[in-house]
């Protein structure tokens, strides 16, 4: 209990007071302290002073006598401390929390103000109802919450440092996504669709691959051969060795049999067509007539029709356009290796064109070896090799046509493709690259952090929930009490009014609970807002109701502390608008007085 009040200094009336003991009354206090006074005197400056002590060093700061910026001294003796408690420099050097005070404060801020019932009454009502333990519980609750808070604000902040490096996949998302070893291959393919979107106009009107055109010089080899080695069996052998010692003798080269030719296709009455002599019985004019006969006249004329075949075909045109189309290939290639995985061969062109230019050369050099001897069988490996170099050239270009056909499958695909937005295929590639980013070390260590506080959060809210559970039934329990304790002391102070449906609540996302409850007057609901159309408490409760529905809390409030016989009750003028019928509610201080371990009550 309070023993002695020693100083007060500089606290609203109370200038500079110390304790002056005299031979009426040595100054120390009783379990039972009423303290009587006109208004204005410092009973309430009293009862501050012992709220400042409880839980609220700055109260008396601002309670500082007029005329001085100095802190406040206050000290008091109790008889449960060795030392006395003092207030200095703003703070008191110890608190009591075992006080109780009834006073227009605890009015004020847990049941009404003025006209009205608010909100704020009903969450400070909660703490009353509930008591210690309840408070207890319910301030642990607001510190898990306040936690949960904390953690999910950094949550948000580890999110938004995410959303820097991956903004198109929502966090828990982001956490799920798994290392993908072909992800570069992933991100070049959209990109290539992507690029194709783009310049999709353009590969509807491009061409396809052309395909190598064979080399065909149009010869049946196998027939070329046996007329390169054909000679005329009707001419004997005599004559021919004749014919061939003369045109060895005129050095024309290959001139000479056609020039010798010339001659005899021009014989007219056996006579030499350059010196008119009668060449009937001359041996060797014998020996051309037999040598060309129309077995060679025939041969001749064949051999003709082939030099002139042999002799059109041009390799370098027919390369020149086969280069043509290859390099149009290549190019086309480069461009379209931004949208599709184009695979062609390479050509051998330039060996190829080499060798079959200097071969076809070969053979036109033996044809025309051929023309100008028709009966003379001659080699015919320069025909072979010819054929050789031209099937290989061929089946290297029969591979790439192959390998072209399908390439041009794929270009027809692509060309026939219903082709997405860009914009999408976009929003599609950051979805690919954001798998990739979800791996670098920046990210993985923010994520790794991300997930050890989600886990936290989980534990928190595992224990909030405990405790809500705890608390809900304590409350369950304490609340139908209290009701019940209220309503026997209005049935003392008030008859007509009654207290139903108390019960702890939430309201909206608030972390505080409420204490909701009904006021009845006469058995009629009344509203707690001033403004209500319906009954309220502005005008169908008087002074007096109001007054008794705040004892009957505060008393319920007193009575069901276990610990009432450690507390100093202070009632501040408790029943200054009650008739004659309500002080009655002074025995309920006197029975106070008897349970609990001091009381003090200021009166006027």
């Amino acid at each position: 209990m309070i023993n002695r009040i020693i100083k007060i200094k500089g606290v609203g009336k109370f200038f500079d007071f110390s304790l002056k003991a005299s031979s009426l009354w040595n100054g120390e206090f009783r379990p039972i302290t009423l303290i009587y006074g006109e208004n204005g005197i410092g009973k309430s400056t009293l009862t501050s002073i012992f709220r400042s002590l409880k839980n609220d060093d700055s109260l008396l700061y601002q309670l500082r006598s007029f005329g001085t910026n100095d802190s406040p001294e206050v000290t008091l003796k109790f008889d449960d401390e060795t030392k006395n408690i003092e207030y200095k420099n703003g703070e008191w050097d110890k608190n009591k929390s075992n006080i109780e005070i009834f006073d227009t404060h605890f009015i004020n801020t847990n049941i009404f103000t003025g006209f009205e019932i608010l909100p704020q009454h009903r969450k400070n009502l909660f703490e009353i109802v509930i008591g210690d333990e309840g408070v207890r519980l319910k301030y642990q609750i607001s510190n898990l919450k306040d936690q949960i808070k904390e953690k999910n604000n950094d949550l948000k902040e580890i999110s938004s440092k995410v959303a820097k490096f991956c903004n198109v996949y929502e966090m828990d998302e982001i956490l799920l996504l798994q290392p993908d070893f072909d992800i570069e291959i992933k991100i070049s393919k959209k990109q290539k669709e992507i690029d194709a979107s783009r310049a999709f106009e353009k590969i509807k009107q491009s061409p396809e691959f052309r395909e190598m055109v064979l080399i065909d010089y149009d010869i049946r080899y196998e027939n070329l051969k046996a007329f390169c080695q054909k000679s005329i069996d009707s001419i004997s052998q005599e004559y021919i060795e004749e014919v061939e010692k003369h045109k060895n003798s005129l050095n024309l080269g290959s001139r000479s049999e056609k020039w010798i030719q010339d001659g005899v296709d021009n014989i007219q009455d056996n006579k030499c067509p350059f010196c008119l002599q009668n060449i009937e019985t001359v041996d060797i004019v014998k020996a051309y007539t037999q040598y060309f006969n129309e077995q060679y006249i025939a041969l001749q004329k064949n051999t003709k029709l082939l030099q002139n075949k042999v002799g059109e075909i041009n390799p370098e045109q027919i390369f020149s356009n086969i280069e043509i189309d290859y390099a149009s290939n290549n190019g086309y290639v480069k461009f379209l290796l931004n949208y599709l995985n184009i695979e062609l061969v390479e050509l051998s062109i330039t060996s190829f064109k080499k060798q079959t230019v200097e071969i076809t050369k070969k053979l036109k050099e033996l044809v025309d070896l051929k023309s100008n001897n028709p009966i003379k069988p001659i080699e015919i490996e320069i025909i072979n090799k010819l054929e050789k170099i031209l099937n290989e050239g061929n089946q290297e270009f029969i591979k790439y046509n192959e390998i072209v056909k399908r390439e041009n499958l794929k270009i027809k695909a692509l060309k026939e493709k219903e082709v997405k937005d860009v914009i999408i295929l976009e929003k599609e590639l950051e979805r690919i690259k954001a798998v990739k980013t979800r791996q670098t070390e920046e990210v993985k260590e923010l994520c790794t952090i991300y997930q050890k506080i989600n886990k936290e959060i989980v534990d928190l809210k595992v224990q909030n929930s405990d405790l809500q559970t705890q608390l809900k039934q304590y409350t369950f329990e304490i609340f139908s009490s209290y009701k019940e304790q209220i309503n026997n002391y209005l049935q003392k102070f008030a008859p007509y009014l009654e207290i139903r449906e108390l019960k702890s609540t939430y309201r909206g996302g608030g972390k505080d609970p409420f204490a909701d409850y009904g006021l009845y007057v006469s058995g009629n609901k009344i509203d707690f807002k001033a403004d209500s159309m319906n009954p309220n408490v502005k005008y169908s409760l008087s002074e007096g109701d109001k007054s008794a529905l705040a004892l009957s809390f505060f008393l319920a409030k007193v009575f069901s502390d276990n610990n009432i016989d450690k507390k100093i009750i202070v009632f501040d003028d408790p029943v200054s608008s009650f008739d004659i019928n309500r002080k009655t509610s002074r025995s309920e201080e006197r029975r106070v007085g008897k349970e609990c371990r001091s009381r003090w009550s200021p009166y006027h």
